[in-house]
């Protein structure tokens, strides 16, 4: 039988066989009462790990401890720096603080300050690689190659990281070794450990596990792992086996000391709710809502999206309720859902712009590290993003303008790391200046070489193709391409399928994130669809919306579920409409010959003809229904058209606004609407109808001749 030493965790049997129960085995970790106490050995010059995100998940109590201690010349890593007056803030405005390393300074004019007057070493590091570096001296590995940041001022070397009083560069920031690897540049990055780190938790036991609340887990986890003493302050110590084995977020063997916080502000930077009910959504003439409703029209049906704060977050209160985007965060969070209302906020649930948000059911939290690895390996579709410079190739400037504040790079570089990734970038075409945002070459630091995918701007769309450049495939309405040129600091081709900019229109009043959404308006499409397997939008000028809204899944769907058109009505606000007034019915002799007319022989749906005056009775007259006219040739083969007729006049079975539209019904209800003076809405009740035949493009261009039912009126109540 196997011999327990004392102290030992576990169930064991004696000689004689009978259970031998063990106690727990002691803590590794010492409990501590006074957070002073817990950090009291850190000394002048070390260096030190503070977790947290913004101000989510900061380690408050030691934080506060550190400045009681009065120790000086530390070196700080952090993903930021706080406020002025909270967190790390607090260090500064002592001046204990002499380097920081992190990705992201924001708001912070006091580290600004000091900087910039040589009192402050920054080294600014793009944040998944600052996470990365992290996790890397944790797990051991003293450096790694990574794709972030090639070919910006990060790997070149050269930004400064401290000045002199008077005002001169003292260091500068050293380039990084570039290797190849499968055809792509990646960069050497050098692991980060630390003397201390001090983290915050929201529950440890008392052997020293662990778990951590919402998106507080963030920066938190990887640095318990990568100091030689780990300190943590958690807000209740538990006993053993208050939360399940599996459920532990750091395990004991990375903690030394536990310490439980007195008392917790838990400030939040960026307090930001919904109200019950929004108000309406802004014209399409406003210029942010413009290229809003047209960034909306990039997500598709079950995609990993990273959405930049501003008009790209703005852009998911447009998606469709019939499709579901997953939402990441870099802070450790997927699933966004929208604002939350005033008595739903958490301090502990922000998003990457430090927002208060919500979660959807199925979403999920994990620490910063994992997030960047998501990003990085390509498992993002897709990230959207505002920036200050595109290049004609798809350089990517939006972090710093030389001569002004630098608030850091934060997590872009990464995000535009991944070659898997699509990338598309939203802002206004031209400064307030009004010098272009498109240009021939970036004059700013770059943010990514050769990484975007599409630029949407309030005048244009443009594809961005690494080799061939720049081509211009949506225009806005009552734009030029020369307008365009004029505006723009690139050549650019022209797409030979140029078309209207594109819209989603929406019913509803806009939220801070994807949430149910009421129908919206779908309208017939115009121009050729774009070279793409994703179907459509349909679209008139200026106006479109994704077809997801109206069922039409493209190749996702099973054939026998695709409606050959759809359209919506406004409903009526009486459930039936009510009859016209029946006169005596004129008896018509019936014709020879029940073939239709050649279809060059009936009138066009655009041909000046005005219908009946309403008195006349109802009468049946011919219609020829053109798919040229409703621009429909670019994906249906033949016919051209086809001969049908419809009624006009005051009818006796007139058709009841509850009843289910016949494919006849809508095609003249589609007419009608782009030109009611040549034909009127569908009054008369069908009483035979029979089939075409179309030879058509599906979404995967395959060529496929199907028959459509109910498209010709053959007779109604009337004749």
């Amino acid at each position: 039988a196997p011999s327990w030493g004392r102290g030992l965790a576990g169930v064991g049997r004696d000689s004689s066989q009978r259970p031998l129960v063990v106690e727990p085995a002691r803590a590794r970790a010492q409990f501590y009462t006074d957070p002073l106490e817990a950090v009291q050995d850190i000394s002048d010059g070390a260096k030190i790990m503070v977790g947290g995100f913004g101000l989510c998940g900061i380690p408050e109590n030691l934080i506060g401890a550190l400045l009681k201690t009065r120790v000086k010349d530390l070196t700080v890593v952090s993903s930021n720096v706080g406020v002025d007056d909270f967190g790390l803030g607090l260090l500064l405005g002592t001046k204990q603080i002499t380097r920081i390393i992190c990705s992201y300074v924001g708001e912070n004019a006091l580290c600004e300050q000091q900087y910039l007057a040589g009192e402050l070493e920054l080294e600014l590091t793009p944040q998944g690689t600052l996470a990365e570096r992290i996790r890397a001296g944790g797990a051991g590995v003293p450096a790694f190659y990574t794709p972030t940041a090639y070919g910006t001022l990060v790997q070149e070397g050269g930004a400064p990281i401290r000045y002199f009083q008077d005002g001169h560069i003292a260091i500068l920031s050293q380039p990084r070794e570039v290797r190849e690897f499968h055809g792509h540049h990646y960069l050497l990055e050098h692991a980060i450990t630390a003397d201390f780190a001090l983290v915050k938790g929201w529950k440890a036991d008392r052997a020293g596990n662990v778990i951590f609340r919402r998106s507080a887990r963030n920066f938190n986890v990887p640095m318990c792992k990568a100091a030689e003493t780990s300190v943590v302050e958690v807000e209740e110590i538990v006993d053993v086996g208050s939360f399940a084995p599996e459920d532990i977020h750091v395990p004991n063997i990375y903690v030394d000391r536990v310490i439980q916080g007195e008392r917790y502000e838990k400030r939040i930077e960026r307090l930001t709710v919904r109200k019950q009910e929004d108000g309406k959504a802004k014209s399409a003439d406003d210029i942010r809502t413009r290229i809003i409703k047209r960034a909306a029209l990039e997500f598709e049906d079950g995609m990993y999206a990273n959405l930049g704060i501003g008009i790209p977050l703005l852009a998911s209160n447009y998606i469709s309720p019939d499709i579901t985007v997953h939402l990441h965060s870099e802070n450790g969070v997927l699933g966004l859902g929208p604002f939350p209302l005033k008595d739903e906020v958490d301090a502990d649930l922000i998003n990457a712009g430090k927002q208060t948000v919500t979660i959807f059911p199925g979403g999920c939290f994990f620490s910063s590290d994992d997030s960047f690895a998501m990003i990085r390996g390509g498992h993002i579709n897709l990230t959207m993003l505002g920036a200050m410079q595109v290049s004609k190739y798809g350089d990517l400037a939006n972090w710093m303008i030389p001569g002004k504040r630098v608030k850091g790079m934060g997590g872009a570089m990464d995000l535009v790391s991944s070659t898997k990734t699509r990338v598309v970038v939203t802002m206004e075409h031209c400064t307030k200046a009004n010098e272009p945002k498109i240009v021939e070459k970036c004059t700013m630091p770059l943010t990514g070489k050769r990484c975007v995918d599409r630029i949407i701007t309030e005048k244009a769309v443009f594809d961005v193709h690494k080799k061939r450049g720049l081509t211009l495939t949506e225009l806005w309405e009552g734009l030029t391409v020369e307008d365009i040129k004029k505006s723009t600091g690139s050549t650019f081709a022209v797409s030979p399928n140029l078309r209207p900019m594109q819209q989603v229109l929406s019913l509803r009043a806009p939220g801070p994130a994807p949430a149910s959404a009421d129908r919206s308006l779908l309208c017939p499409r115009a121009g050729p669809p774009p070279s793409s397997d994703r179907l459509s939008p349909l679209s008139v000028p200026g106006l479109s919306v994704d077809p997801g809204l109206a069922g039409l899944l493209g190749r996702r769907a099973p054939r026998s579920k695709q409606p050959f058109v759809v359209t919506f009505f406004r409903a009526s606000p009486s459930p039936v409409r009510a009859p016209r007034a029946v006169r005596p019915l004129k008896r018509r002799p019936q014709k020879k010959t029940n073939e239709l007319p050649h279809p060059n022989k009936l009138p066009g749906i655009f041909d000046d003809v005005h219908g009946s005056d309403g008195r006349q009775v109802c009468r049946r007259h011919e219609l020829y229904v053109s798919f040229q006219d409703l621009g429909w040739l670019d994906w249906v083969i033949a016919p051209q058209g086809y001969s049908a007729y419809y009624c006009e006049g005051e009818c006796s079975f007139p058709l009841d606004s509850c009843m289910n539209a016949t494919n006849h019904a809508i095609l003249q209800s589609l007419v009608h609407l782009m030109k009611p003076d040549a034909v009127p809405k569908a009054c008369c009740a069908p009483t035979k109808l029979s089939a075409i035949s179309v030879l058509y493009y599906d979404s995967s261009n395959n060529v496929i001749l199907r028959k459509h039912r109910n498209m010709v009126v053959r007779a109604c109540g009337c004749h």
